[in-house]
């Protein structure tokens, strides 16, 4: 009784669960499931990059930013204010109204298509940025109505979708993968950068450093020792949860694998779910779509309205009026639909992210160790960023 009366005293449980929550989105949809259908009976290695890339680097970069009070300002600046800067604005604006949340809006829309043909793209846009703006006024309140309220639905929305739909798979639909293993993790890896999380834990741990301040009171500011135990048993709950919903999506497509090879990516989730379940699916997959998307999105929405209040607007602008400029660009964006935004967002995806990467790995370096070198691994691995994605276009 001792042991369970301090297991809830610790409240790192809800605070796992509301990061696993920040963390889910529609990409993390999309992404796991294509990986599958790509690796198929190899999708363990792709999982291996996957989990590189989208579950155990992000989670270490929010703990590393709360050990600088969330302040993410201080690791941008690490290569220079003005750098800092410009590489913050886009990271942000990739993961707020110019890339996440059109397509959280977006991917929503599409799978909601495959059953009701009767909402067009913009109607169903504006009504999912009406509902996102009232939700992101409280922005004090996100972390408890994601962690309390939607994440528990989404958990068992995604709990019966994949039970119903491991083993289902007929033998004749399942084929084998020609990539080998490390073509595989590689595929993995990159897929991990399309989820954004990396981005996302920069700005999150402003978001989540409330909810420890309510488990740890004063302590916070005074025992780095207690936030970072509090900060990384929350984030091993958030991890496991996140792997096996990337890991129980990517199995279903993979056992389905020849019966999806023609559907496209922001449609997957939904013809998975058709088949796996029948006629009931229809209304599962919505509402798993649905809710990881709202979820998401209220976070970059209070985010990015914060960033552009306090970065752009110099506080001389209310928080209330950034989070509508938020919406408005958010909902120009998501008009242009999921591949839409794709082709606009991962060209600079593939240059941004392996140089965040390089940041945040040498500052950890640099905290832990003294480690000096930190804008010169930056900035070439930027450049060489830069060429390869130029050669490619």
């Amino acid at each position: 009784m001792k042991v369970i009366e301090n297991l809830f005293r610790a409240n790192f449980l809800t605070t796992g669960l509301a990061m696993f929550a920040m963390f889910f989105g529609s990409g993390n949809l999309i992404f796991p499931v294509a990986i599958g259908r790509m690796a198929g009976e190899q999708n363990g290695w792709a999982m291996l990059g996957l989990f590189f890339t989208a579950v155990l680097l992000p989670f270490a970069t929010l703990c590393l930013l709360l050990l600088y009070n969330g302040n993410y300002n201080h690791l941008f600046q690490k290569i220079g204010v003005l750098p800092g800067k410009v590489i913050a604005f886009a990271t942000l604006a990739l993961i707020g109204p110019f890339g996440v949340v059109p397509r959280c809006i977006a991917f929503s829309h599409s799978t909601l298509s495959i059953y009701v043909h009767s909402i067009s793209l913009v109607e169903y846009s504006a009504i999912a940025c009406i509902i996102v703006f009232l939700l992101s006024i409280k922005r004090n309140d996100v972390v408890g109505i994601i962690g309390n309220l939607l994440t528990p639905i989404l958990l068992v929305c995604l709990v019966v979708i994949i039970f119903r739909g491991i083993g289902v798979g007929p033998a004749d639909l399942k084929e084998a993968s020609s990539e080998s293993v490390l073509t595989m993790i590689q595929h993995g890896f990159i897929a991990g950068y399309k989820t954004f999380d990396i981005f996302a834990a920069l700005f999150f741990a402003g978001a989540i450093i409330p909810a420890f301040r309510q488990v740890l009171g004063q302590r916070m500011h005074d025992d780095k020792k207690s936030l970072m135990s509090l900060a990384v048993r929350s984030s091993i709950v958030g991890m496991i949860l996140l792997f096996l919903v990337y890991a129980g999506l990517s199995t279903v497509a993979a056992n389905l694998r020849g019966a999806l090879a023609t559907v496209p990516e922001d449609k997957l989730l939904g013809v998975i779910a058709s088949m796996t379940m029948g006629q009931q699916a229809g209304l599962i997959a919505n509402v798993i779509v649905t809710l990881a998307c709202l979820t998401t999105a209220i976070s970059l929405a209070v985010v990015s309205a914060e960033f552009f209040r306090k970065e752009i607007f110099f506080n001389r602008v209310s928080y209330v009026n950034c989070l509508i400029v938020t919406m408005l660009i958010s909902f120009a964006f998501a008009c242009l639909g999921f591949s839409g935004i794709m082709r606009l967002v991962i060209p600079i995806l593939m240059v941004l992210c392996p140089a965040v990467i390089t940041l945040i790995i040498v500052s950890g370096l640099n905290y832990f160790f003294g480690f000096k070198y930190i804008k010169t691994p930056v900035y070439i691995v930027f450049a060489i960023s830069l060429m390869m994605v130029t050669l490619k276009l």
